[in-house]
């Protein structure tokens, strides 16, 4: 069965059009559908208010997203490999003033921030992972096993345990 457009007259359509492609300020897409400048910021707050209009601008979204590529499936990809390289170690650095060069200090570190931002992110869009924020402190000085323990914890916190 096909799904149901909207229905939204035209100055709605272009007013929504015009909102995707502005990245997202009303008065202006308003003023590009035909609407008043005087009225277009009340006119923008009263569509996206309006359950349809907010229909019509996830689904034309959704087609201009798929038409550049990016699908629930190529945005897990690049999620997965952005993890990753945030957990790909590297050495860290201190300069040395007798070799005047910086050299590895044998310490490592790996952007947990980021790796955690992206599994949460890859978390959400599976269903596993509630609305709520993930909070996750991370202290400046730890090893990589506490930041390997502490993304098990969090794996194991919403029931994958990988």
């Amino acid at each position: 069965m096909a799904r149901k457009e909207p229905e939204l007259n035209e100055r709605q359509k272009r007013f929504v059009a015009e909102y995707i492609r502005n990245g997202g300020n009303g008065t202006e897409a308003a003023i590009a559908a035909g609407y008043s400048p005087k009225s277009a910021a009340v006119q923008a707050s009263r569509m996206l208010s309006d359950d349809k209009v907010l229909a019509y601008k996830r689904a034309l979204a959704r087609q201009v997203y798929y038409n550049l590529g990016l699908t629930d499936e190529q945005i897990a990809l690049d999620l997965r490999e952005i993890y990753n390289r945030c957990m790909t170690a590297s050495p860290h650095l201190s300069w040395d003033s007798e070799a005047h060069a910086w050299m590895p200090d044998g310490t490592w570190q790996f952007d947990a921030r980021g790796a955690v931002k992206a599994l949460e992110m890859l978390l959400r869009m599976s269903g596993r992972l509630e609305p709520k924020r993930l909070q996750v402190e991370i202290e400046t000085k730890t090893t990589i096993a506490d930041k390997e323990a502490r993304l098990k914890e969090l794996l194991d916190e919403v029931g994958s345990g990988d």
